[in-house]
């Protein structure tokens, strides 16, 4: 019986190592015919990949905060208003010529803690762009 476990054991160690040699579009296709241990195999190997790409995400975003702040402090109270009012200035045009549907593949529509900040403002007002 112990060996009977084993084997299942290895097997599903096996098989987890194959799904994560797998694209996203094989493990998308899988799903069709998978029962619900392999499509649970999946949806976890997928969610693992999100986590990764999260948090690539949130350390591009700190990096780029820890150099602005860098950059900003070594300015002149003048120089970081007129640098900060353009920045915001700059960004807020980007924004604005998004489609809602770039904006909200982007992550930028429905941020409550953008639209708090000043960032995002008039997105729910923007034309929509195909």
């Amino acid at each position: 019986m112990k060996k009977l476990g084993l084997v299942f054991l290895l097997a599903g160690a096996l098989f987890a190592n194959t799904l994560k040699n797998r694209t996203n579009d094989e493990l998308m296709a899988m799903i069709a015919t998978a029962d619900a241990k392999t499509m649970s195999e999946i949806s976890f190997e997928l969610d693992k990949r999100a986590g990764v790409l999260m948090e690539q995400a949130r350390k591009i975003k700190g990096d780029f905060k820890d150099k602005m702040r860098d950059k900003i402090s070594k300015l002149s109270d003048d120089e970081r208003e007129k640098f900060m009012g353009d920045f915001r200035q700059n960004y807020e045009k980007k924004l604005e010529n998004l489609s809602v549907k770039d904006a909200k593949n982007f992550g930028f529509f429905g941020k409550k803690d953008r639209q708090k900040n000043g960032n995002c403002k008039n997105l729910d007002k923007m034309p929509k762009k195909s």
